[in-house]
């Protein structure tokens, strides 16, 4: 069962979740056996006998577990209907209620129950069955209120231990999850002393959420719950909420390596899964260790169906994780070059022999039962002198075991790596040759790096609010390479804010990048925010209304006061959200009054503000680029361009006849194209002259636009917009 939820009343109810090889064959035979006693026995007679009921109860049931319902109700009918209240009348009133929850019917079935529950006749066993019916359908429903009342008054009707130890276990779940904590305890405690199997699910998970939710509990009685023989298959959930109570004290080593065991041992439970790599990748995420959390995040997404909400909030983080962790491996990988870059090709082949021989002594020494001490004292320690020894050749070369050694009798590394190769006689020399070592190629990585760090910080301010780890790359920017200005003063004003908070609070240093661009910056866009120290708290919806409001402006074609708007806006806005929903109204108005050229100029300025956005402005730009040089080849500017849409009975005759060209417009539809017009009036008459001559073609619609108007047509696909 699932004790990560709160479990349904009725077990047997939820049988139908299983997995689907369930014996359904059994259930076959038993209908047919019903229904023979039912042909051979029933007659006008006896048909309300208590063991032709029995056979039709036993019918129902059958019926019901192979998921036929309606099938199962009318079976159950034909004992319902009857006027005599027997014990099968009042099991078949129960299943009833069950079949119309499972379909939907709620109401039908709370009737079917009230009805039953109020007989005179009713026993306390059966009253008990119905309150328990009632339950669930109220933990069908959600109605957890409903569901602690009718429980109790289920347990209180009831002399069945076991199932009264599961409605107490399932109170302690509802409690929990109302974090009433204290009323919890007692039930679960109730569940543990009434059911009969000690090593049931029931009474170790009881034990285990009562440790959960006593303050007081350690690792110790989480581990000798999990040393019970009794608590063996729930050794993995034991491991998980152990560590759980270790991370709200900070024993995060502890922790992580009780979950990475429970993992290990876990089969099947995919809650566990889902559960402890969470746990996993939001401790690593709190302690800002953001590559281990993205790997652990990998992980976890796996497990979740793609179309599912959980999927697209983890994916989301996902991406934002996966930009940090790719810039931090790659600075990381420039530094290391940039560090071995120091060494010769001899000191480095040194270096790689010499750490694989230590990591085949390791093994050999882990494999073998050599005799030899490992103590932790070095003199007493073989593998270690032995180490040293191989380090000292590194450093030192060979040397006489005389006074003043360090200037008597030096020799060349190149010597020391002479005795490492006599060593290793089959080991071949590596060519380093593709390391940073002139200063040219260092600058170039140091730029990369440069840029990366200033991608950095800003990711990990806005996406997870790390002013900490913010600031110690964003301090390192420097104006130089692909940083241009623009990045760097946006790294400026981001340590600006840094600095300005109550968590890196430092009024000197927020003071000192102040001044420093309004004063050498003064027309950029920082120093008007800067300046504006008025600047913005608005909320949401006011934001919204602001943009709606842009919108209507634009369709209305007042694009220079929208501009107007938008520019302003944008000068005094310190939401970075808020700012590129403005500059997407700003392209979009781009797109509409100016020339390819100027949209693009623009594209490439925001991409430079937004760089976690690189990939869809690059494919927008390489796009926009292609569509503005294939069309430079055959019009100017000065020119213009006539356009029929595309009739492809009458394609070949105008490409023929009058010199269009068909051009692909978007999908799988093209329009017909004629360049070369020097004015819009000479394109008129053209077109005028064409439908006068074709009367097939009067229908069709023409356009006339200049050159910048056909490349916005094509690049923004606004043919409909100009058709109406």
């Amino acid at each position: 069962e699932n004790y990560w939820e709160i479990l349904p009343p009725i077990m047997l109810n939820n049988v139908l979740e299983l997995e689907s090889d369930y014996p359904t064959k059994n259930f076959t035979r038993s209908e047919e056996k019903a229904i023979k006693v039912i042909q051979k026995f029933g007659n006008e007679n006896n048909l309300d006998s208590d063991y032709i009921n029995k056979a039709y109860l036993l019918l129902g049931k059958s019926r019901f577990y192979d998921k036929r319902f309606i099938s199962s109700l009318q079976a159950f009918n034909y004992i319902t209907k009857q006027e005599k209240t027997s014990q099968v009348w009042y099991e078949a009133t129960f299943w009833k209620a069950l079949i119309n929850s499972n379909l939907g019917q709620k109401n039908l079935a709370h009737s079917i129950v009230e009805q039953a529950i109020n007989k005179e006749s009713i026993t306390n066993e059966y009253k008990s069955k119905l309150y328990l019916a009632k339950s669930e359908i109220n933990y069908s429903s959600k109605e957890y209120d409903s569901l602690i009342f009718n429980l109790k008054n289920s347990i209180n009707f009831s002399k069945d231990k076991n199932q009264n130890a599961r409605s107490n276990f399932i109170l302690g779940q509802v409690y929990m999850q109302k974090g009433q904590k204290d009323s919890s305890k007692v039930y679960f405690t109730k569940a543990i002393n009434l059911h009969k199997n000690k090593s049931s699910g029931i009474v170790v998970n009881s034990k285990l959420f009562n440790l959960n939710l006593n303050k007081d509990s350690n690792e110790n009685d989480f581990r000798k719950l999990s040393l019970d023989i009794r608590s063996f298959d729930h050794i993995p959930r034991i491991n998980y909420y152990n560590a759980k109570k270790l991370l709200l004290i900070n024993e995060d080593d502890k922790a992580k390596k009780l979950l990475k065991q429970a993992i290990r041992i876990n089969e099947k439970d995919k809650n566990l899964f889902t559960n402890a790599y969470n746990e996993l990748f939001l401790n690593e995420l709190k302690n800002k260790e953001y590559l281990s959390s993205s790997n652990y995040l990998d992980t976890l997404i796996t497990y979740y169906d793609t179309n599912s909400k959980s999927y697209l909030v983890l994916n989301e983080q996902r991406e934002k994780l996966n930009l940090i962790s790719d810039l931090v491996k790659q600075n990381k990988e420039i530094d290391s070059l940039i560090y071995m870059s120091q060494f010769s090709d001899e000191e480095l082949n040194i270096i790689l022999i010499n750490k694989e021989k230590e990591l085949n002594t390791v093994l050999d020494k882990s494999t073998s039962n050599s005799n030899q001490n490992l103590s932790s004292f070095y003199f007493d320690n073989g593998l270690a002198i032995q180490n040293g020894k191989r380090i000292f050749l590194i450093k030192w070369g060979s040397r006489s075991n005389v006074d003043n050694w360090r200037t008597n009798s030096v020799e060349s590394l190149s010597t020391g790596l002479q005795n490492e190769i006599k060593q290793s006689p089959d080991k071949k020399l590596k060519s380093f040759s593709d390391l940073p070592r002139s200063t040219e190629k260092k600058d170039s990585l140091l730029n990369i790096s440069n840029e990366n760090l200033s991608k950095l910080g800003l990711y990990l301010y806005e996406y997870f609010n790390d002013k900490i780890s913010s600031e110690d790359a964003l301090s390192k920017v420097e104006l130089k390479g692909k940083v241009d200005e623009k990045e760097y003063l946006q790294s400026k004003f981001y340590l600006y804010q840094i600095y300005s908070s109550n968590e890196l609070s430092n009024p000197q240093k927020a003071l000192e990048i102040k001044n420093f661009i309004t004063s050498q910056y003064p027309k950029s866009q920082y120093a008007n925010f800067l300046s504006n120290q008025q600047s913005e708290i608005l909320s949401e919806t006011i934001k919204d209304s602001l943009i709606k409001n842009i919108k209507e402006t634009i369709s209305s074609n007042k694009h220079l006061l929208a501009l107007n708007v938008i520019d302003s806006l944008i000068n005094v806005s310190a939401s970075r959200d808020f700012r590129y929903s403005l500059y997407e109204q700003r392209l979009d108005i781009f797109g509409k009054i100016y020339k390819p050229n100027e949209y693009l100029t623009e594209l490439k300025n925001i991409s430079v503000l937004y760089p976690e956005m690189s990939d869809y402005f690059s494919k927008k730009i390489q796009h926009i680029q292609g569509v503005v040089e294939k069309n430079k080849v055959l019009y100017d500017d000065n020119q213009y361009v006539l356009v029929f849409a595309d009739n492809s009975d009458r394609t070949l005759e105008l490409s023929n006849k009058y010199g269009f060209v068909q051009e692909p417009y978007q999908n799988n539809s093209y329009i017909m194209v004629k360049y070369g017009f020097f004015d819009r009036v000479d394109a008129e008459k053209f077109a005028n002259s064409i439908t006068q001559n074709k009367k097939t073609l009067s229908n069709n619609k023409y356009f006339v636009f200049s050159t910048p108007q056909y490349i916005n047509m094509l690049i923004f696909k606004t043919l409909d917009i100009t058709k109406n």
